[in-house]
């Protein structure tokens, strides 16, 4: 019997008591078990908020679950989600084709994931207002003008078409 390994990522709605959420997550670990499965890790990255909203929701409770399991788990796990209706989305995927004896044999690992250090103050933690450090040399860039000191008449010049480009426009 040889068993994949398999990572399911998946969003509870927010709005769920602690209770609710366990039940969902027994279900969940209850199918792998049944079908000759073994959880390897479970990590809870708490109340998010997601990239863009799924179904109207702005924020989900986020779990990414590592197991071991025959083929066919992935189909049920897909089932029970599109039946629970608090589940707002999911991800499966198939990380290795065997597991080793080790990671059957070690026991549950549940953790929880501590937010990012940049979650809460936005765009600045991202990367801007960070020292570039050396960019090398630049010398094959032209001189460069700041638009103020370009006269009216050279911007205007680059706007406008010429004679020529019209006529050859009329003549094709």
């Amino acid at each position: 019997m040889s068993l994949r390994k398999y990572e399911t990522f998946y969003l509870l709605r927010s709005d769920l008591s602690e209770d609710v959420q366990k039940r969902i997550n027994n279900k969940i670990f209850e199918t792998i078990s049944n079908d000759e499965g073994k959880l390897l890790q479970v990590e809870s990255w708490g109340n998010r908020k997601t990239a863009y909203p799924v179904l109207k929701q702005n924020k989900a409770l986020f779990f990414l679950i590592t197991y071991a399991g025959q083929p066919g788990v992935v189909a049920k796990l897909t089932r029970l989600f599109r039946i629970t209706e608090e589940v707002v989305k999911y991800q499966s995927l198939k990380v290795a084709d065997e597991v080793t004896a080790e990671e059957l044999e070690q026991d549950v690992v549940f953790t929880e994931k501590a937010r990012d250090e940049n979650e809460g103050r936005g765009r600045q933690g991202r990367g801007r207002g960070r020292d570039r450090g050396d960019r090398g040399d630049r010398g094959d860039r032209r001189d460069r003008r700041d638009r103020d000191d370009r006269g009216p008449s050279e911007a205007k010049a680059k706007s406008e078409p010429t004679e020529e480009s019209t006529e050859a426009a009329t003549e094709g």
